[in-house]
């Protein structure tokens, strides 16, 4: 059986005995923790080992390190943990306990997860959130490969596999930011005129603000290029350049002097939603949190 296919069905306990094991880089060590005689526990790992067909540790004296077959079953067997862990909880009814794992990116982060927190802890006091920050590109990359339940990100511009499904949450205008030195009120001259201050391209935002100046004709003097739509604002209002960003973090640029100006018509935007795998065993209490961030 290659390295990377799909775990068989076997006792999960020697599972994580092996995961334990992995981190604590000693037999001996997890033994003494689950009440075990490092025999025991090299026995089940041995159990895993024959059962997949291929070595999973490399020992050396009383140390061993997972081999290049072992580390790529490593995460897979970390994530076949959690969803036995979730599906126990499953069946624990209305009262929700556990771990759930969320993301967001930045400007999501700092104005949907506050006020989202405070109804999710609400409803659900038990319940144990680790929150991660990351762009949407890699978010989704998590929620694909099953180490995270869910993100909020922008919408994908492609076709994503059937097992996902993403839901508007909110739409994002694109806006030109100005120093509020400038008295042109024209955002397409402004962007043909003066030095831009560019969103990230590499980022899924960045990319439809780049596809506006293509379509527009317009190709300014990139003067500085960063992922941080607040830096943008704050180098824009020292006069550095223009620039052309989502508005989804107007809370961060109330202290700051710069003019923002609607681009003309209301069809350019970023779209922001909910990112999940509808065979998540936790797939009940992520349609609740939709809901909850839908009606922020």
């Amino acid at each position: 059986m290659a390295a990377g296919a799909s775990i068989p069905d076997m006792d999960t306990a020697f599972l994580q005995d092996f995961i334990q094991v992995v981190e604590a880089g000693s037999i001996a060590q997890v033994a003494r923790q689950n009440g075990l005689t490092p025999a025991a526990v090299n026995l089940r790992i041995k159990k895993v080992e024959d059962e997949l067909g291929y070595r999973l540790l490399t020992r050396s004296g009383r140390s061993v390190t997972a081999t290049a077959e072992g580390l790529q079953i490593l995460a897979q067997a970390r994530r076949v943990m959690e969803e036995v862990r979730n599906l126990k909880m499953a069946g624990q009814g209305p009262i929700v306990v556990g771990r759930l794992s969320l993301g967001a990116f930045d400007s999501a982060m700092s104005t949907l997860i506050p006020p989202l927190m405070e109804r999710v802890i609400a409803r659900h006091p038990n319940l144990e959130v680790n929150l991660v920050k990351a762009y949407s590109v890699h978010l989704y990359a998590q929620v694909c490969d099953g180490e995270m339940d869910a993100a909020l990100i922008l919408q994908p511009q492609f076709q994503m596999p059937k097992n996902l499904e993403w839901r508007r949450v909110r739409d994002e205008p694109l806006v030109v930011l100005a120093p509020a030195s400038l008295a042109e009120v024209d955002p397409n001259q402004l962007l043909r005129a003066n030095p831009h201050i560019c969103y990230d391209r590499k980022l899924w935002g960045g990319q439809l603000a780049a596809q506006y100046l293509r379509q527009h004709d317009i190709h300014p003097k990139i003067r500085i290029e960063t992922a941080s739509i607040e830096i943008i604002a704050r180098l824009v209002s020292r006069g550095l350049g223009v620039a052309l960003v989502p508005d989804g973090a107007g809370e961060l640029l109330e202290d700051i002097k710069l003019r923002k100006i609607p681009l003309p018509g209301n069809e350019h935007f970023r779209s922001v939603g909910l990112l999940w795998n509808r065979q998540s065993a936790r797939v009940a209490l992520l349609h609740e949190i939709y809901d909850m961030v839908r009606g922020l």
